[in-house]
């Protein structure tokens, strides 16, 4: 059988098991097959078929450039970058100018102010920062589409963990640690004490912890926890309840229903510092 053939039969499979899509929480019917994380965050894109989840195409196309820019920012660290690295953000930066021109011109827009003036924060947290360094901004849309990149991470893996999608009678909730909170030391171990064991992904002998690394567990009351790190750029931190009820009414702001996934994109409260430009 050939690759296009393979790839239909395993997209047909998947829509008879699970015909409803669960990255919306089954508002509209499975289209295709999404497969987490995304090819941009690996080295030569070279992506394990571990977790592979049923989607719609409004959601497959709707964080796709999401998909793109986490494979951009996950690989902005403090050290030099390997050949490898270089040579795929390249790739994935022209990706983004040819989609959005005008996004690269604002991440590369700093003056030498701003840029010393971020740079100068980051040594203020504590942070070794090697002369030389180069600094880019992120603004506020930026942000939107990391955090709506980190929403789709917990219900992909939602589903992974308990094979049926979260519905949209329940709930998802995220933080997005930037590599600098990361360094600093301000997300201490202790955080992840009910997380679960630190998984890796593997595809045969070949293991992607330097790549994408999870925690993952399931509470007692059926709440689901979740925590990943990025390759060196961020980290995300997310629960999932299936029914937002059981949850009391003070504790339910910043939840957001799957339905409402691709709706990060609209709302202000998702684009950190109102639109600031932030060294990073």
């Amino acid at each position: 059988m050939g690759e296009a053939k393979r790839k239909a039969s395993e997209t047909k499979k998947l829509i008879a098991k699970y015909p409803h899509c669960c990255l919306c929480g089954g508002l509209r019917a499975t289209a295709t097959r999404e497969h987490f994380p995304p090819t941009n965050l690996f080295d030569r894109f070279y992506r394990p078929n571990s977790i592979v989840v049923p989607a719609c195409r409004e959601c497959n196309s709707g964080t796709a450039l999401a998909d793109l820019l986490a494979g951009m920012i996950s690989r902005i660290g403090f050290d030099s970058p390997s050949e490898q690295a270089l040579k795929d953000s390249r790739i994935l930066l022209q990706k983004l100018n040819l989609l959005r021109p005008d996004m690269v011109r604002e991440m590369m827009g700093l003056s030498a102010v701003q840029r010393k003036r971020g740079l100068n924060k980051l040594r203020s947290l504590g942070l070794e920062i090697p002369v030389g360094a180069k600094a880019f901004a992120i603004t506020g849309e930026m942000f939107q589409l990391l955090q709506l990149f980190i929403h789709k991470a917990v219900l992909c893996h939602y589903f992974a963990r308990t094979k049926k999608l979260l519905p949209n009678t329940g709930g998802v909730i995220c933080y997005l640690k930037m590599k600098e909170l990361v360094a600093a030391g301000e997300i201490p171990d202790e955080i992840f004490k009910d997380f679960g064991p630190v998984t890796t992904l593997r595809q045969g002998s070949r293991h992607f912890g330097k790549d994408y690394q999870f925690r993952d567990a399931i509470g007692e009351d059926g709440t689901y926890a979740f925590a990943g790190r990025f390759r060196v750029g961020f980290m995300a931190i997310g629960f999932a309840l299936e029914n937002m009820n059981l949850l009391p009414l003070g504790e339910r702001a910043g939840f957001i229903s799957p339905s409402e996934l691709l709706s990060i994109l609209k709302q202000d409260r998702y684009k950190w510092f109102a639109e600031r430009k932030s060294a990073a």
